[in-house]
């Protein structure tokens, strides 16, 4: 958790400061990725990490950074 979610923030923050070099999936993946990252962050914090609702990993985001399709 102390690495997953600022990890996290650092590639949605990626995404929003190279908006201009993304495409609409990627925008859409990363704001995925912030809800989950939020949910995760609120689960965890409120101590109730079993009973608590969060967003899945989106894995759109899995291939935020990977290599284009040919």
């Amino acid at each position: 958790m102390n690495e997953i979610v600022p990890n996290n923030r650092l590639l949605i923050a990626f995404v929003e400061v190279n908006s201009d070099l993304t495409t609409r999936a990627d925008r859409e993946a990363a704001e995925l990725l912030r809800q989950h990252t939020d949910d995760l962050e609120r689960k965890h914090e409120g101590g109730d990490a079993i009973t608590a609702p969060a967003a899945r990993f989106p894995m759109a985001a899995s291939e935020l950074f990977g290599s284009p399709e040919s």
